[in-house]
């Protein structure tokens, strides 16, 4: 299997994941989150204009869940691109997603 079959595999893997998962966005308290055995799992980030947010945190109960958490950043890096907005990222979690997803370096914000 070469390296875009893999990437490919693991992106469908992904998408097959988040339709099982009850995925949800909490504006108020800039969240996107998931409940797993009674544990939530979060993805924070902080509204700095309408078009601009920077992804801060991420939080799992237990490190035997970062597959969910990979899910929920795919999510949320999908809601962010349908809605055009640019991000920030201060989240090492989201830093990593990025890194193996480089077709997203767009979204990522350069005031430059």
């Amino acid at each position: 299997m070469t390296g875009n079959e893999i990437e490919h595999k693991c992106v469908e893997l992904i998408r097959m994941r988040r339709e099982k998962m009850d995925i949800s966005h909490n504006e108020s308290e800039q969240k996107f989150f998931v409940k797993v055995d009674g544990e939530e799992c979060a993805l924070n980030y902080k509204e700095l204009s309408e078009k601009l947010w920077n992804f801060e945190s991420a939080s799992v109960p237990n490190e035997t869940q970062k597959g969910i958490l990979e899910t929920m950043i795919a999510y949320a890096i999908d809601f962010v691109k349908n809605h055009n907005i640019k991000i920030l990222v201060t989240c090492s979690d989201v830093q990593d997603f990025l890194v193996r997803h480089k077709d997203l370096k767009d979204l990522v914000y350069h005031p430059y």
